[in-house]
């Protein structure tokens, strides 16, 4: 799939929520991500379980909403790659795009462990947008 239409949720701070596969059942983890290049740029620690599972089944899908009315956002299915060598430099990208900084506290703590951190490369194959501002304008505060 070519690049999404434009999306300010593109740039939002929202998490994506990737919807990955289990030995036991699906499981939904909220990730930090950049969307550069038609590829939704993420990271996590080698051990995680979002990992593992990646790393044995690459399909996934995803979501990026508001949390807040009107509801709107994006959703999808995509093809992960888990990438090693970019672990630390992503996380160094995330935590700029989220935090602002790697001074701060969050930004320290997590940077101690860089050298586990493995970038994971979703590639959309599969998107559909949502907004219901208007069929919401009327409940919406005044």
């Amino acid at each position: 799939m070519s690049q999404l239409p434009e999306n300010s949720l593109l740039d939002s701070p929202l998490p994506l929520r990737i919807a990955i596969t289990r030995p036991n059942g699906p499981l939904i983890v909220p990730l930090w991500f950049e969307y550069r290049e038609g590829v939704f740029w993420c990271a996590s620690q080698a051990e995680s379980f979002c990992v593992k599972a990646l790393q044995t089944e690459p399909g996934c899908a995803f979501d990026l909403s508001t949390n807040d009315m009107p509801y709107r956002g994006l959703r999808g299915r995509g093809v992960a790659v888990c990438h090693p060598e970019q672990g630390a430099r992503q996380l160094e990208r995330l935590l700029l795009r989220y935090l602002g900084t790697l001074d701060a506290p969050l930004a320290r703590r997590l940077r101690r462990k860089d050298a586990t951190e493995i970038a994971i490369a979703i590639t959309p194959l599969w998107t559909r947008t949502w907004d219901f501002t208007e069929r919401m304008r009327d409940s919406l505060p005044r």
